[in-house]
């Protein structure tokens, strides 16, 4: 079944990511981004005999150079213990309609280069790879997860 993420959901969310990401934030930081996810974009996540075995976030975005509103999922995460079985399918397909719903007029997935498995994935699913990605890690100059959202105003 799939159905919003609640606040309880949290720990296991963040065992997922940790298996989907190179990103490596304390858990105390991933809650509080885990909270403003929830209440900024739409988080979904796939449950299966009360466990939760994926996750998957859409984000709205308004990017200056597509002229119509354009939808991107954050990331897709499913346990490494249960791929192949159908549930990244569903959650894309359910972020995808949510999207559409919204107006969306595109919807976008960012994955890093190593992560094969997942672009075949997106492939078959109907995704193109038509961008390159550019990145570029910064040093921030605060010494906390607050002070960086308190600099932002949020």
């Amino acid at each position: 079944m799939i159905r919003f993420a609640e606040k309880e959901d949290f720990e296991t969310v963040y065992e997922l990511m940790g298996q989907g990401s190179t990103n490596e934030l304390s858990k105390e930081q991933f809650e509080e981004f885990y909270r403003r996810n929830s209440e900024n974009s739409c988080v979904l996540v796939f449950e299966r005999d009360d466990a939760v075995l994926g996750y998957g976030v859409l984000s709205i975005r308004y990017p200056l150079h597509f002229s119509g509103k354009a939808g991107g999922t954050v990331n897709l995460i499913v346990d490494i213990d249960a791929r192949s079985k159908g549930i990244g399918n569903k959650l894309l397909d359910s972020l995808e309609k949510i999207a559409s719903a919204k107006g969306r007029a595109r919807i976008e997935e960012n994955s890093g280069r190593k992560r094969g498995d997942s672009h075949r994935f997106y492939y078959r699913e109907g995704y193109d790879d038509n961008h390159y990605k550019l990145t570029k890690t910064l040093a921030l100059e605060v010494d906390n997860t607050a002070d960086f959202l308190r600099f932002f105003g949020v």
